[in-house]
């Protein structure tokens, strides 16, 4: 089976994953499953089920402990475990929670992930040699490459028992070991880079997921953008995003407007887009 995975382990994708899943019902009818963390709130749990398009589970564990790393950071580092572990799809195609989709989605996705096996989203322009980068990956794994593409790590397609995925786990807790500080902060999108370098995953092109960055605004999104990647909770301030979520709430989906207060209680910087909503 074919699905699209999500998943959240902290308060805050929460209202985000709302926003995501009603865009995303607006061009795809297939499945959809979200792993949740132990710690969301009852009353999430009660909206969720009611919502008879979109599964979920609880991650059975932790699989990361990792001293260093708070709780968003600690939730990157969960994501291969999450998706090779707790899918419940044969080909899945996974997406963090901050997206916004914006065209339909193009099915055959599915059968690139199973020839495939591993795919992740990158720019569409030409890898960068990334001189710091490289040295780093060489003083850790003894390897230098030409170069080293850029990857969207908030993507990802994965065929269930591709051993691929663990190549990423162990290089992931190599660099968080590390001394080298561009791989340890940000372990989990150069242990994917690394592994595109060495012929194990493979790239999907940008329009899958396009970064919402300084180069791109509300007004021109990239062409044949499918969907929209808010890093770093750029959704705050995107008025694209912004309208996302008055659909979603005009529609009470999710109870985005009958249980808005205690979506704001979860997280406060909600109510500047759901006060006076109840």
């Amino acid at each position: 089976m074919n699905g699209i995975l999500f998943y959240s382990n902290n308060l805050s994708p929460i209202p985000v994953f709302a926003v995501a899943a009603h865009s995303l019902l607006k061009f795809y009818d297939g499945p959809i499953h979200i792993v949740l963390g132990q710690n969301t709130p009852e009353f999430f749990i009660e909206v969720l089920s009611s919502e008879k398009r979109i599964g979920y589970s609880f991650a059975k564990r932790r699989y990361f402990d990792d001293t260093l790393s708070g709780n968003r950071r600690r939730e990157w580092l969960e994501k291969p475990f999450i998706i090779s572990r707790e899918s419940p799809f044969t080909n899945t195609l996974y997406y963090d929670c901050d997206h916004c989709f914006i065209r339909e989605l193009d099915l055959t996705i599915f059968e690139q992930i199973a020839e495939k096996k591993l795919t992740t989203c990158a720019p569409d322009s030409p890898p960068r040699r990334q001189g710091k980068v490289i040295r780093q990956i060489r003083a850790v794994t003894g390897v230098e490459y030409d170069s080293v593409h850029r990857v969207n790590g908030g993507c990802i397609g994965y065929q269930k028992g591709y051993e691929g995925m663990e190549d990423i786990i162990d290089l992931m807790r190599l660099y968080r070991g590390s001394g080298q500080h561009l791989l340890r902060n940000n372990a989990e999108e150069f242990a994917l880079a690394t592994v595109v370098e060495q012929g194990i995953g493979h790239r999907l092109p940008t329009k899958w997921s396009a970064i919402c960055d300084k180069k791109y605004t509300d007004a021109t999104p990239p062409p044949d953008t499918i969907a929209v990647h808010y890093v770093n909770r750029r959704y705050r301030w995107r008025m694209s995003w912004r309208e996302a979520m008055e659909e979603a709430r005009n529609d009470d989906f999710l109870g985005l407007a009958s249980r808005s207060g205690e979506y704001i209680n979860a997280q406060k910087w909600l109510s500047t887009h759901l006060r006076g909503v109840e």
